[in-house]
């Protein structure tokens, strides 16, 4: 079974008179592109002082049935419940797990998925002359359920995959086990009041990883949902201020607070 296509890719360096000292692959949500993942990058910018970063940021490979310019990695439009990601997978009917099935396997599915996308990061380390240890995926919604299926399958650890809003697919322990290559730090960033992925599945995800002997940190956004909408500024300062300091880096809330005025008032 052919794995999918990249089509459209862009980046982004910090400081492009330096060679970067750190690679974030960025993958959008579920109906996004790459433009969209793009609009964090200078938040990230303002919080992330001490690495000159390059952020890398593709395009996934099928098209959303939801809006016209966006896009899905595996097929969770024809799938999705909210159920799936508010109830333990256990207690899940048949058909229910078989939707997360569809998910995972097939030609639209989240490892067919990670094959292509593990080799466009290999690409990518090599041209910008980066490591698996100089490397971040960053991942929102189903960006996170695809950065983190990637993480744990690739032959080399990264140094740490983060997941926003997003959870394992499927959140079961046997169906990870089948996947689990290596075993890079993970940050789960998560609104409890999330209605699309519910937080829920987040705990699952952090219950799994844990007992597979990761690094794993959740961040419960509190009182948060899906990061969009009149939260979205207060969701994506937290996601800012989360993973600078994931990446060892000591912003202050007022500076990322100063950033997003400054931003406004343009």
């Amino acid at each position: 079974m052919p794995t999918p296509e990249l089509k459209n890719w862009k980046y982004y360096i910090a400081d492009p008179s330096k060679k970067p000292s750190l690679l974030f692959l960025m993958l959008h949500g579920c109906g996004g592109n790459a433009d969209d993942i793009f609009k964090f990058i200078p938040l990230l910018r303002n919080v992330i002082k001490n690495e000159n970063f390059i952020a890398v940021a593709p395009d996934a490979f099928w098209q959303s049935c939801e809006k016209a310019d966006g896009y899905q990695w595996f097929d969770i439009e024809s799938n999705y419940a909210k159920k799936l990601f508010s109830s333990p997978y256990a207690t899940l009917t048949e058909a229910e797990k078989e939707k997360f099935a569809n998910m995972e396997k097939g030609e639209k599915g989240v490892v067919k998925a990670s094959e292509t996308l593990n080799c466009f990061l290999d690409f990518c380390q090599k041209k910008f002359g980066l490591k698996n240890e100089q490397t971040v995926i960053f991942g929102y919604s189903q960006g996170a359920m695809q950065a983190l299926d990637m993480g744990i399958s690739r032959s080399g650890k990264v140094k740490k995959v983060i997941g926003v809003a997003g959870c394992l697919i499927p959140p079961d322990k046997e169906s990870f086990k089948k996947r689990h290559m290596v075993s890079p730090d993970v940050l789960l960033i998560h609104g409890t009041k999330d209605t699309v992925i519910d937080f829920h599945a987040a705990k699952q995800t952090e219950e799994i990883l844990k007992q597979n002997g990761f690094n794993v940190t959740l961040c419960a956004q509190k009182g948060m949902g899906h990061g969009r909408g009149e939260e979205s500024r207060s969701f994506w300062l937290k996601t800012a201020w989360y993973t600078a300091k994931a990446m060892a880096s000591k912003p202050t809330l007022s500076k990322i607070n100063t950033f997003f005025s400054q931003r406004q008032r343009r």
